[in-house]
């Protein structure tokens, strides 16, 4: 989605996403580039990317959605704050479906376009904090991921290991407690 932005002096900036890692590693990058636009939309689900708005607006803007949306409170002593927000803002705005019931998927429309369209002023849903910490997360996923497709390594030695400790047979009585036991005992 491409944005226009006038700055002062006749300037206009025109920013557009660029091009995106294939896999997303940090899911809240994910959601806030859904939020933003920069992923198409048939890659989620519109209300959980509204979800997720919601919880963070209700976090850091809470007063702009009490503006915004007309509320004498924000609901966030309810054990789902973000869904609550969203029912009392879809209820107002007339977002229901038979039965009276709000229809979740007209409102995460209507607050995400609302969010894209800047009619809650200028946000930001990330900060230099929040990148280096979920950066931390990413890198700790990252080497629990290596730590489970690399092969073993001997405490000893920090060596890889390659070859099983040959064991005779004949010690157990099954040859399979045998052959999930000798990767185990190659270290030693």
């Amino acid at each position: 989605m491409l944005q226009r932005i006038k700055l002062e002096d006749g300037i206009t900036l025109f920013d557009s996403p660029g091009m995106l890692w294939p896999n997303i590693e940090n899911e809240h990058s994910g959601y806030r580039l859904a939020i933003t636009g920069g992923i198409k939309e048939t890659a989620f689900e519109l209300p959980d990317i509204a979800s997720y708005a919601a919880e963070y607006l209700l976090t850091h803007y809470p007063q702009r959605l009490k503006e915004r949306y007309q509320l004498d409170e924000i609901p966030l002593h309810d054990p789902f704050p973000d869904v609550a927000f969203l029912e009392t803002v879809g209820r107002d705005r007339g977002c229901l479906v038979s039965g009276g019931q709000v229809d979740l998927d007209k409102i995460s429309r209507i607050l995400i376009t609302e969010i894209r369209d800047g009619q809650l002023g200028a946000l930001t849903f990330e900060t230099p904090e929040m990148m280096e910490q979920e950066l931390q997360q990413v890198d700790i996923k990252r080497e629990q991921k290596r730590l489970k497709t690399s092969p073993p390594r001997c405490p000893q030695t920090k060596e890889k290991q390659t070859q099983p400790l040959t064991l005779p047979a004949s010690e157990y009585e099954d040859e399979k407690v045998h052959a999930q036991l000798s990767p185990l005992l190659s270290c030693g």
